[in-house]
């Protein structure tokens, strides 16, 4: 039950630390496209 729990948390810290830079390259390309104008 316990190894079931971790799995799912490293999962879980996998999609949330994918999404962390997903958004952080979003936002430097936002600040790019800004600066440009």
């Amino acid at each position: 039950m316990r190894k079931k729990n971790n799995r799912a948390l490293n999962k879980t810290y996998k999609v949330m630390s994918s999404v962390k830079v997903l958004s952080a390259e979003a936002t430097n390309n936002i600040i790019l496209l800004a600066s440009q104008i």
